[in-house]
């Protein structure tokens, strides 16, 4: 069970006797893989860097207008769906503080512990402005709470108690469907809990992924990282993501240490993480292989797809290509009518100047 300050940090939700063990070097790099501050150069010479998360000690709405604090800790529960409020959409409403966020041990501005009561009326008045705060960011919160930006003091927890605790709970759900996830070296753990952060611990909805990882006497750690590039998260979390599962690959090898957290470095097993390369290509679509490479927006997409990456304004590769095939009858017709229009241009008569 992880442990800060020496205290045990409790899992949620699960009410698990048998808590996972997640690696103690997965537990001291957790905050900075999830803050942009380990970076690596790839096969291109380009700086790469971990996911970029931040750290937010105060209460702000997310953009689909769910509160939340900390490095992206969803502390709401219930209320309406929300859609994305900076393309127009409607952010959540309805919603209740959770317990995780009662707990948090938020403080006033002179750092005296709040009261239930006022971290009550402190989600109720950011939750009001739900539909102005997600358009701002967390910048734009009028907040009078906050949490203490360090381990766990004599006061209470703190963001990486808060963060810690939600990260065991991850840790849980990823063993109650992965037995032998406390044996993954730490690349594979940092790897399925950075996925689990992102996505969601509950593999069902990633069936070969959660196959692969359940695979003996080890993880099919090339399908796992097929499987979660499938995804549709931001392209630093990916290739972070990628590179961590191909060292643990490597350290299942023999080629590591399973309790030594590699990334951003090299395992060193042969297998060119630094490029992630050695990913079997994933499938091309039916469509133009020169199209294809064309609209690949993302170096990391670009390295697993063999594709050249560009920025086109769509997210990734998987994101264009639903794309166009969401417009493939209208693109055939405008491409035809041009070519027709064209070719019917160059037939026509030159009209006589007067």
């Amino acid at each position: 069970m992880i442990q800060l300050g020496g205290r045990p940090v409790p899992g949620f939700g699960l009410g698990t006797n048998d808590p996972a063990v997640v690696r103690q070097s997965v537990i001291d790099q957790w905050i900075p893989f999830n803050t942009a501050q380990l970076t690596w150069t790839d096969a291109d010479g380009k700086t790469q860097h971990s996911p970029d998360e931040g750290v937010v000690p105060w209460m702000y709405c997310d953009v689909l207008g769910y509160v939340t604090t900390g490095m992206g800790i969803l502390i709401e529960t219930g209320g309406t769906q929300g859609t994305d409020v900076r393309k127009g959409g409607t952010a959540s409403t309805g919603g209740s503080l959770t317990q995780l966020g009662l707990r948090a041990g938020w403080k006033r501005s002179d750092g005296s512990l709040a009261s239930d009561e006022e971290i009550q009326a402190e989600f109720a008045n950011i939750k009001a402005h739900a539909q102005e705060y997600a358009q701002s960011g967390h910048t734009g919160v009028q907040y009078t709470l906050h949490l203490d930006n360090g381990v766990v003091n004599e006061n209470g927890p703190s963001v990486q108690a808060l963060t810690a605790t939600k990260l065991q709970g991850f840790a849980d759900m990823l063993k109650s469907q992965l037995p032998a996830f406390d044996t993954f070296p730490a690349d594979g753990q940092m790897g399925l809990l950075s996925h689990s952060w992102a996505m969601g611990a509950w593999l069902g909805k990633w069936p070969k992924m959660k196959a692969a990882a359940d695979q003996t006497p080890h993880p099919d750690w090339r399908t796992v990282a097929q499987e979660d590039y499938s995804t549709t998260y931001a392209p630093a979390r990916q290739a972070s993501n990628i590179r961590c599962y191909l060292n643990a690959e490597g350290v299942d090898r023999g080629n590591g240490d399973p309790a030594v957290l590699y990334f951003p470095e090299n395992v060193g097993s042969g297998i060119h993480s630094a490029s992630v390369q050695s990913v079997a290509p994933i499938t091309t679509p039916p469509m133009s292989e020169k199209i294809y490479k064309a609209l690949a927006p993302y170096d990391v997409i670009a390295q697993v797809t063999g594709a050249e990456a560009i920025k086109p304004p769509l997210r990734n590769a998987r994101d264009t290509y639903a794309w166009i095939r969401k417009h493939q009858t209208g693109i055939a017709i405008a491409t035809t009518v041009a070519v027709v229009g064209t070719a019917a241009l160059t037939l026509l008569p030159r009209q006589r100047r007067r």
